[in-house]
C-alpha cells in the first residue's frame, strides 16, 4: 500500500479488503453439519413430550395467572430467586416422608435415575441440568407433593403445620402447566414407598379428597367421583380430566350445519342483550357434567360455576393446556368461548349471578368480567367447536321474529312492577269500556 496516503484512505481500503476477504472466505461444511446435527440430539421426541411452556401470546396478557408464587415444580421455574424460600422446606418434607415409610432414600434416587430419560423426554425443550441435579429435583419435587398430600390429611384442613407459603398459593402452583413433573415419577415413588412400609393408601384418592375438599369440583363431581384414567401426564392433566370427565362429543346429526348460513357461529350476544331478546338463564339443577351445558325453547341452563380466587389461574392453566395439545375436541376453549360471549360487562355478570350460574366470592363484577374477557382473548377453536350447536340454536332463536317481537313485549311492558299495574289496569279499563258499550247498545235495540 502507498505509503503516501492519508491515513483514513489506508483505514478504508483495509475495511474494504477485509470484507472482501469475509466474502470469499470458504466455510467448513462438513464441520458446520457435524456442529449442527449434534444439537439433534439434545431434542425431545416430538411425539413423547407432554409439559410445554406456554406460548407467549398467552403469557404476555396476564403472566401472573401461569406463574407459581411460592413454589417450583419441575425445571422451568428451577432455581428462580422468588421460590427459594419453599427449596429449604422440600429437604423437610422428603425427611418426614422418608421417616413415615421408614423407606431408603437411596432406593428412591435409584428408581429414579432409570427413569432420567424418560423423565427428560417429557418436556418440550432441553432442559440444561446435569444428571445429578435433575434426579435430585425430580426427586424432592416428588416427594414434596406426596407428603404435603398425607400432612393435609393428617392435620385435616390445618394449614400452620403444614405449609409455610400459604395453602392458597401452594394448591394454585400445584395446577400450573408450567409448574409440573411427569405423573409418572410420582406414581412409581408412591408405589415404591408402599411397598417397603406395605401400606395400601391411595395415591389417587388423596388427590381427589385434596381437590374436592377446595371446592375444585363441581357439585355434581363430588356427588359422582370421577374415574380413574388410563393415562395421566400431570397433576394439571389429571384435573383436566376429572374437570371435563362425561362430556360427549356432538353427534353427526347435532354439529352445526354451514347450509346455515344466516346462523353466526363464532359469536352469540351477550346475556344482557339475550335476556332482553327473551332468553331465561338458569342453573342447572343435575348436571351430568361440568359442562353440562343446554339451550331449549328460549331457556339456557348452566351448571354453577365456582368463582373462588384459586380457580382463576386454574381456569387459565386448563385452556392453556387444551391450545398446547394436538388431540381432542378443545372442550374448555370451547367453555370459555361460551362465557366470554355471553359476558361483556357487569351487567351481564349480574343477570348470571341472579340466577344463580355465577358463585361469586371474587368481588366485583367487573373483576369477573376482566378474568372472562381476559382468558377468551387468544382462544384458537375450530369452527365446529364443542358448543357449536348451541351457539346456533341461541342465534337462530334470537333471529326469530316471533321471539323478537314476544321479547319487545315484555321488555316495554313486563319490565317493572308499576309497568305491570299500569297494563292490568289499562286492561281492567278497556274491559269495562268494553262492557259498558255492549250494555248501552244492548238497551238501546232492546229497551224495557
Amino acid at each position: 500500500m502507498d505509503s503516501s496516503l492519508p491515513s483514513s484512505t489506508k483505514a478504508g481500503i483495509q475495511a474494504a479488503e477485509t470484507e472482501k476477504a469475509k466474502d470469499t472466505a470458504i466455510i467448513d461444511v462438513e464441520a458446520l453439519a457435524t456442529k449442527i446435527t449434534g444439537r439433534f440430539g439434545a431434542l425431545p421426541k416430538d411425539a413423547t413430550y407432554t409439559i410445554s411452556r406456554i406460548p407467549a401470546y398467552i403469557l404476555e396478557k396476564n403472566k401472573n395467572l401461569y406463574v407459581p408464587r411460592s413454589i417450583a415444580i419441575g425445571p422451568y421455574h428451577h432455581g428462580e430467586k422468588h421460590l427459594q424460600v419453599m427449596e429449604q422446606h422440600k429437604f423437610r418434607y422428603l425427611r418426614d416422608l422418608l421417616k413415615r415409610f421408614s423407606a431408603s432414600l437411596e432406593g428412591l434416587l435409584k428408581k429414579m435415575e432409570t427413569m432420567e430419560a424418560k423423565a427428560r423426554g417429557c418436556y418440550s425443550e432441553d432442559i440444561n441440568l446435569e444428571k445429578t441435579e435433575f434426579v435430585q429435583m425430580m426427586v424432592l419435587d416428588a416427594c414434596f407433593i406426596i407428603e404435603f398430600l398425607f400432612k393435609l390429611k393428617d392435620e385435616k384442613g390445618n394449614i400452620s403445620s403444614v405449609v409455610f407459603g400459604g395453602l392458597q398459593f401452594i394448591d394454585m402452583d400445584l395446577l400450573l402447566l408450567q409448574n409440573q413433573i411427569p405423573f409418572f415419577i410420582i406414581k412409581k415413588l408412591f408405589e415404591l414407598l408402599n411397598a417397603e412400609s406395605k401400606e395400601t393408601t391411595c395415591l389417587i384418592g388423596l388427590l381427589y379428597d385434596h381437590l374436592e375438599s377446595k371446592k375444585f369440583f363441581s357439585e355434581e363431581n363430588r356427588k359422582n367421583p370421577p374415574k380413574y384414567p388410563r393415562e395421566i401426564h400431570h397433576l394439571l392433566h389429571l384435573y383436566y380430566h376429572w374437570y371435563t370427565e362425561n362430556t360427549k362429543e356432538p353427534r353427526k346429526s347435532e354439529k352445526t350445519s354451514d347450509k346455515n348460513k344466516q346462523f353466526r357461529e363464532d359469536v352469540i350476544p351477550c346475556a344482557t342483550v339475550l335476556h332482553e331478546a327473551g332468553v331465561s338463564f338458569r342453573k342447572k339443577i343435575s348436571p351430568q357434567h361440568s359442562l353440562d351445558i343446554t339451550f331449549k325453547k328460549g331457556v339456557m341452563e348452566i351448571p354453577s360455576i365456582p368463582l373462588v380466587e384459586s380457580n382463576k389461574p386454574l381456569f387459565a392453566n386448563l385452556v392453556a393446556f387444551e391450545q398446547c395439545i394436538s388431540y381432542g375436541m378443545k372442550k374448555m376453549a370451547s367453555f370459555t368461548l361460551l362465557m366470554d360471549s355471553l359476558i361483556n360487562t357487569e351487567k351481564d355478570v349480574a343477570i348470571l349471578q341472579r340466577c344463580g350460574v355465577l358463585n361469586n366470592t371474587l368481588g366485583s363484577e367487573k373483576e369477573v368480567a376482566f378474568l372472562f374477557n381476559q382468558l377468551g382473548v387468544y382462544v384458537r377453536i375450530e369452527k365446529k367447536h364443542h358448543f357449536a350447536k348451541i351457539f346456533e340454536k341461541v342465534n337462530g332463536y334470537r333471529d326469530n321474529k316471533c321471539n323478537k317481537y314476544r321479547a319487545r313485549l315484555v321488555h316495554d311492558y313486563f319490565n317493572t312492577p308499576w309497568a305491570i299495574l299500569s297494563l292490568v289496569a289499562a286492561l281492567i279499563l278497556l274491559a269495562l269500556t268494553l262492557w259498558q258499550t255492549i250494555f248501552a247498545t244492548y238497551s238501546y235495540f232492546h229497551p224495557p
